[in-house]
């Protein structure tokens, strides 16, 4: 928990260079912590059709990094 996030997802990601772990945060930016790795900042989490975190439009979004 932190000051300004309603809510996070954090997702394995493979590929080429190896694995990778990539945090993904919702809330209000200015508060969203800083921390040294890969975080990407969103107004809301992807949701699947069943209110679940879409971690496949998440994947998606860490490919193009």
């Amino acid at each position: 928990a932190a000051p300004g996030v309603r809510e996070a997802a954090v997702l394995a990601v493979r590929d080429a260079a190896g694995e990778r772990l990539y945090a993904f945060v919702a809330g209000d930016a200015a508060a969203v912590p800083r921390w040294p790795a890969r975080v990407v900042g969103l107004e809301s989490l992807p949701r699947a059709a069943d209110g679940s975190v879409d971690r496949r439009a998440l994947r998606r979004m860490a490919a193009v990094d």
